[in-house]
């Protein structure tokens, strides 16, 4: 959470700094949930990043369109964390609330000359 108690913080920021905390501000709901899931403990950056791409997750369904818009199967969320020490992207299983390497891929085979958007669309 930001700390408002920090030496020269006038509680009531102006420009960029105002903006800045206002931006931080989204990522608290994932930080509050990382530090529930590790006992109150500061969590570790690569699990506080997988947190919030779950987080997020729960974000993107408090909007009504993309409620609807999954609801109606137009629109499938996924929530993806790169691993940079092996260089893979994990995919969320919603179903057992963990990160799991993909058995197949996530992106649809392309034929020759295709453009993803193309292939994406539905």
């Amino acid at each position: 959470m930001l700390d408002r108690g920090t030496p020269g913080h006038s509680g009531s920021s102006v420009g960029p700094l105002r903006n800045l905390e206002a931006w931080l501000r989204h990522g608290e709901p994932a930080l509050a949930r990382a530090a529930r899931d590790a006992g109150g403990l500061p969590p570790e950056p690569d699990e506080l990043s997988r947190v919030s791409v779950a987080q997020q997750l729960v974000a993107l369904r408090g909007l009504s369109v993309v409620r609807r818009a999954e609801a109606e199967g137009r629109l499938q969320l996924v929530g993806m964390w790169f691993d940079i020490a092996t260089a893979r992207a994990i995919v969320l299983n919603e179903s057992t609330d963990r990160f799991e390497i993909p058995t197949v891929s996530v992106v649809p085979v392309l034929e020759s000359g295709q453009r993803l958007a193309d292939a994406t669309r539905g």
